[in-house]
Formats: structure tokens, sequence, C-alpha cells
């Protein structure tokens, strides 16, 4: 069964919360609500016609899977639309490009030493089969962020990590073929082993191959995060 209520087609059988989760959900995805737009509890509630508590719970599970994120205090629109990864992930290999050219004179043994230990981490969880990908996130994120730390550009390094990572969402992450994300894991390995080598031209080849496909991996999963209803079926 079905009602109206506010701006939402209610059933019956859905809880509330699930309803306006489902609903702003869209509405993000499908551009409705802009990147950068402000989501306001009240503001909701009044045009749901529902009280605020299923407005907070369904805005919390948003800023968990990254729809949505909270900037001085209020939640905004941080997922980008279909059309705009190609550009955020232009802006992203050329900062990651400059930022590599530094790392491969100022990077540390040190440093080179932790990526090694990483490298060899991915390298036993995959002799392992571990088909787990929580176990790796942790390893390749830190893989990145060590690459661009030791390039020692400070002002460059936060603008990429101002960039929505779109390719790190948990709401498309889900949706990536598993084989894929296995393929963008083993690629790992091979950037630390270009790093240690101080061989840039193969380290940005590397880097980049790793873009381009987490760029179409992320595509597709937006295009099938897309043509999911209303409702989540």
């Amino acid at each position: 069964m079905t009602y109206e209520r506010g701006d939402i087609t209610y059933q019956t059988d859905i809880p509330l919360k699930d309803m306006v989760y489902y609903t702003v959900r869209q509405e993000i995805t499908i551009g409705k609500i802009s990147f950068g737009c402000e989501l306001l509890e009240t503001k909701l509630a009044r045009q749901y016609n529902v009280s605020r508590t299923p407005v907070r719970n369904a805005l919390q599970r948003l800023d968990e899977e990254g729809f949505i994120a909270k900037v001085s205090g209020n939640y905004v629109a941080s997922f980008p639309l279909l059309e705009d990864i190609d550009e955020l992930s232009d802006i992203y290999d050329a900062i990651e490009g400059f930022l590599l050219k530094y790392t491969i004179s100022n990077i540390s043994s040190d440093e080179l030493e932790e990526l090694s230990r990483l490298s060899g981490q991915i390298n036993q969880l995959l002799s392992k089969n571990v088909t787990v990908f929580s176990n790796y996130s942790p390893l390749c994120r830190k893989i990145h962020y060590i690459l661009w730390t030791s390039s020692r550009q400070p002002q460059m390094i936060r603008q990429i990590k101002m960039l929505p990572d779109t390719w790190v969402l948990s709401c498309l992450l889900n949706l990536f073929d598993p084989k894929v994300r296995l393929t963008s894991i083993r690629q790992h390995p091979g950037i630390v082993e270009a790093a240690a080598q101080r061989n840039l031209p193969l380290l940005l080849k590397r880097c980049q191959e790793h873009s381009q496909l987490s760029r179409v991996a992320c595509k597709t999963a937006y295009t099938l995060l897309k043509k999911t209803t209303q409702f989540g079926t």
C-alpha cells in the first residue's frame, strides 16, 4: 500500500527512515540535489512531512556511504554527477603526476621501506586468495598517501586530498566487479616497484593505468547505482 506524504510517495511496509534515505539518495544521483547543496534536517523534515528523527537517520547513512559530507557542521551533497567523473579524474591525474615528479627525487629510504612492507602485505594476502576487500583498502590507500607526501609538496597534496574520491566510496565499491577490484589491487606492488627504482616514466605509466581502471570501474558502478529504484530494489 502506498500513500502521499509531503514530497514522498510512501510504502507502508518500508520504514520512514529508509523512504527518506532512498528518496534523497535518488535525488542526489540524478542531480536534483546538486553537488555542494546543503541538506538541513529541519528543511527536509518539512519537505517530506516527517519528524527530524527519520531524516537524521537517513542523513547519517548517506554520510557513511559517501553521498553527503559534513562541512562547517552541516551536511552537503558530496557526490558528483556521472558526467563530472572524467573531469575530476583528469584533475586527479594531473595533480598526482605533478607530485610524483618530486616523489622520485625526494622519497626517503624509510618511506621506500614502508612502501615495500605494504606491498609485501598485499602480495601475501593475494597469495592466500583473500577476497575480503576491506583487508586491502587501508594498504592501498597508505601506498598512495606515502607517494603523495614524499613529494614534499604540501599545497598540492591538500588539493588532491580535497577532490571527491569517488572510487573509494562504499556505495560505488559495492557495485564494482570483483575481478576489476582484484586487478586494481594487484597494480599496487608494481607501482611500488617503479617508485623503488626511481623510474619516473614507469611510475607515471603504472599510476595512470591504475587511475584509468578506477575511472572506468567507477563510471560503470555509478551507472548501475542510478538504475536502482527509489526503494533500493
